[in-house]
């Protein structure tokens, strides 16, 4: 799989890649730059040969994300810039954000395959940056690697630096992860429980417990008990109150939590014979 490099330019990430010798780009990323609610939103108006799927390293472990290309990056800016229905501070926005790209990102990757900040910061700054996002990592309950990587991207977004680019760690992968499942998914293994079930079952274990957002909306959060089990993915959205709305799905070991103990996995008991 392609390292990814990514591009930090007011507070974003612009993550890319080479693929057979040509630059690409992640669809999300571009799409956050240039105002767009979702990635499809972007790309639905490009050629097929300007768009596709690839796998991305990510915090959650390895996804399969759409990109398109530096044709397909150019297409979608010069498309946006000539959408009348924006606001104009948005349009400031995207202008801001092709003059970075075409000035400063593109010219670079031409030169020297990476994008480098004019005055990175000092190695004791990176250090203290990195080491303080990989303990958040670790504290919502991701592995080393998982956290190796959120708190790089984090580093790259606060200090425009790539930690692990400059240490030659760029091909750093989250290992193989357990299967992790959504509630309805615990249910179905359950012998056909529903989601709602699964999630009253995780809730009477202690393994979740139900909260509400400033506008009253029920969600439910990983005990500490449940953090054992749980994995936390960003959506992307926020709650009323200004916290971030993270999807909860469960390591498949939760099973055995959740069944009775007369339903766990026993050695198999021969049967009698005559």
């Amino acid at each position: 799989m392609a390292a990814l490099v990514p591009f930090a330019f007011e507070g974003r990430s612009l993550r890319a890649f080479d693929l057979d010798g040509e630059s690409w780009f992640v669809a999300g990323d571009a799409a956050a730059f240039l105002g767009y609610a979702e990635a499809k939103d972007l790309t639905r108006t490009l050629d097929d040969d300007e768009k596709g799927r690839h796998p991305v390293p990510t915090p959650g472990g390895e996804q399969d994300v759409s990109i398109i290309s530096e044709a397909g990056l150019y297409r979608a800016i010069v498309q946006r810039r000539a959408t009348s229905a924006i606001p104009a501070e948005t349009r400031e926005a995207i202008a801001r954000f092709q003059r970075w790209v075409f000035h400063d990102v593109l010219p670079s990757i031409r030169r020297t395959g990476v994008y480098a900040p004019a005055e990175p910061a000092n190695p004791p700054a990176v250090a203290s940056t990195f080491k303080g996002y990989f303990s958040i990592g670790r504290l919502i309950g991701l592995d080393r690697n998982q956290s190796a990587l959120a708190a790089n991207r984090a580093t790259v977004s606060v200090l425009g630096v790539n930690p692990l680019a400059l240490m030659g760690a760029t091909h750093l992968l989250a290992p193989a992860q357990e299967h992790v499942l959504t509630p309805t998914e615990i249910g179905r293994e359950l012998g056909g429980r529903s989601g709602i079930a699964a999630n009253q079952l995780l809730a009477e274990r202690g393994l979740q417990i139900g909260k509400r957002d400033a506008k009253d909306r029920a969600y439910w959060q990983p005990t500490e008990a449940g953090m054992a089990y749980a994995r936390l993915y960003d959506t992307g959205k926020k709650h009323g109150d200004g916290t971030p709305v993270t999807q909860v799905k469960w390591r498949s070991s939760v099973l055995d939590a959740l069944r009775p103990p007369t339903q766990l996995s026993a050695p198999a008991i021969p049967a009698e014979t005559a």
